[in-house]
């Protein structure tokens, strides 16, 4: 490690105290947004600074965010100057306008939940990048190099990135570039939608084409949104795809268009048929997992989190958010690096998490700061949003995270606190300025054997419909709702070559055995009795064999691989056995 990192433990631990010991820290009243907080249903999305989080969800989130904004060493003036340019200087520098539209969506963040470094090196970098600007409207290269589609990635990011700057500062500048970058994107159409499906990494430019159409409603911006939308289908590459489909879900939002959330779920259901029992996906689709070199990518990761919250607000599926859930606290949360970055895993059914790519010579392991740290903060940021949502007069509990969140409009506050990621029970206080009489629902997730719920420490008359639990009554300040999961150690059938194994699951989280240095790692078998239920030893934990005798390793919820303080060697960690059946 070079000497410039030696003061990352001690900015890991500022991070760990302050997720552990307070909330984020809030910035001071600022101007409403312009973003959208209500989908096409009514189901009104809090904004970031009307939620504060505790606990790991924010103890993940601060590690995230002082990785990147106290990294001056990797984002550098320079490094965004190169980034703008198309040149070497940038971690991704073959990505023009990538870097620096990741790092203003970052900001867009952190800003959102009071991180106050964050207007400062927006205003930095929004003055180094944009006088780079080229005349036909991109960034990089002049002329640009039309046909590597590597140039319109980075710039979509770039788009977005500066109409997320101009939705933060109403700074017309960022506007105008965003204005002149359409052009680029419009004379590039007909290269990158000639195939069956358009490129998807040309594609991708369809969430900030959708968000400058809510600012300027401008009738080009929209034609181009929507032909663009007309020709995505199945796409290779899950990060670029996803960040395709969220456009598409705005575009539903500003357009009503049904059509675009039965394709996106129809590219939920592609990436399903590639998801790993841990909750992952590939980077890269279809996976057959005949491919040693598969990984997955915090980018895609952060993606597929996200989307699927997206598409519960506008459908109001609870399976959405099972999926959102079941990725997050577990192959999202095992994605993470001790740096509090993200990057790329291997990717296999059976076991998961040692190293594949490792770019910059192994400069930095396993961890990808050149996009996944960036996009792992900005989705670990927003899934707070979704914990509690308002549909109608009713209040949703849709996430059991630790977090706050207040419905100003409604002059009500909601504090859930407990034991997430692990979910065993919850308290949810509500506060509000006067007695109102509404419903509370509350989800019931998948894995969860029984839901039993008291209210001011007495059993609650309420009412079950499919996966929720409806509480109706009148609300007063200080009123305390109980909810306790029964759950327990369980087996979950693998997928596709891998069905006839299993994995074990502790309610909703996945374990796995970390297998480096274990060299009868494939042959390890987990024991269930002849009724085909897990057999746990003394100590609670599953008993395993391999060579037909038991032997003594531990399992660990995988998301705790966060911890392992090696990024450039990351464990490797079976997650699929076979079955030994115990006499």
């Amino acid at each position: 490690m070079r000497s410039r990192d030696k003061s990352l433990p001690l900015l890991l631990l500022i991070a760990f105290a302050m997720g552990l010991a307070m909330p984020m820290l809030k910035a001071q009243p600022q101007p409403n947004k312009r973003g959208i907080s209500a989908s096409t249903t009514g189901r009104v999305i809090a904004e970031l600074k009307n939620v504060n989080t505790y606990g790991e969800l924010n103890t993940r989130y601060c590690a995230a965010t002082a990785n990147l904004l106290t990294r001056q060493d990797r984002y550098t003036m320079a490094s965004f100057e190169a980034n703008a340019l198309g040149e070497p200087g940038a971690l991704w520098w073959e990505w023009p306008a990538d870097q620096f539209g990741r790092w203003l969506s970052v900001l867009h963040v952190a800003d959102g939940t009071g991180w106050t470094t964050a207007q400062r090196s927006r205003a930095d970098v929004l003055n180094v990048v944009l006088p780079l600007q080229r005349a036909r409207g991109h960034f990089g290269t002049d002329p640009a190099k039309d046909t590597d589609n590597r140039v319109p990635s980075g710039n979509a990011f770039g788009l977005r990135g500066l109409l997320d700057a101009y939705e933060d500062t109403g700074d017309e500048r960022a506007l105008q570039a965003a204005r002149k970058m359409v052009r680029f994107f419009e004379q590039n159409f007909d290269h990158y939608g000639k195939g069956t499906y358009i490129d998807e990494y040309y594609a991708h430019c369809l969430d900030g084409l959708v968000k400058l159409y809510s600012v300027d409603r401008t009738s080009q911006v929209l034609d181009l949104a929507q032909r663009i939308a007309d020709r995505m289908g199945i796409h290779k590459h899950t990060h670029h795809a996803l960040s395709a489909y969220r456009g598409m879900i705005e575009l539903y939002d500003l357009t009503g268009n049904e059509t675009y959330l039965v394709r996106t779920r129809e590219y939920l259901d592609y990436i399903g048929q590639s998801r790993i029992v841990s909750g992952g996906i590939p980077e890269l689709l279809p996976f057959t997992g005949a491919d040693p070199g598969s990984q997955d990518e915090g980018c895609a990761l952060a993606d597929y989190v996200i989307v699927n919250l997206m598409m519960f607000a506008r459908t109001g599926e609870d399976h959405f958010l099972e999926t959102a859930d079941n990725t997050l606290i577990n192959h999202f949360f095992m994605n993470q690096f001790h740096t509090g970055g993200f990057g790329h895993r291997r990717y296999r059914r059976d076991a998961i998490g040692d190293k594949v790519f490792q770019g910059w010579d192994g400069q930095f392991g396993s961890e990808n700061p050149g996009c996944c740290s960036m996009w792992g903060q900005w989705a670990l940021g927003q899934v707070c949003q979704y914990a509690i949502t308002q549909s109608g007069d009713n209040l949703e509990v849709n996430l059991y995270a630790d977090v706050e969140v207040t419905m100003p409009e409604e002059g009500i506050t909601l504090n859930i606190s407990g034991d997430f990621p692990r979910q065993r029970e919850s308290k949810i206080t509500l506060y509000s300025k006067q007695p109102r009489e509404f419903a509370i629902r509350l989800r019931v997730p998948d894995w969860a054997d029984d839901a039993h719920v008291r209210v001011n420490g007495k059993a609650a008359g309420s009412e079950r419909q499919g996966t929720r639990i409806t509480l109706s009554r009148i609300w007063a300040s200080g009123d305390e709702i109980d909810v306790r999961f029964a759950s327990s150690m369980r087996l979950v059938a693998g997928s596709g070559t891998s069905s006839d194994s299993v994995a074990v699951y502790d309610g909703p989280q996945c374990l796995g055995i970390v297998c480096d240095g274990l060299a009868a790692d494939e042959e390890f078998a987990v024991a269930v009795d002849k009724a085909g239920d897990l057999v746990l030893g003394d100590d609670g934990q599953p008993v395993v064999f391999a060579k037909g005798k038991p032997v003594d390793v531990r399992f660990m919820p995988i998301g705790d691989e966060w911890l392992h303080p090696d990024a450039r060697n990351p464990n490797r960690i079976k997650v699929l056995f076979p079955i030994h059946t115990t006499e």
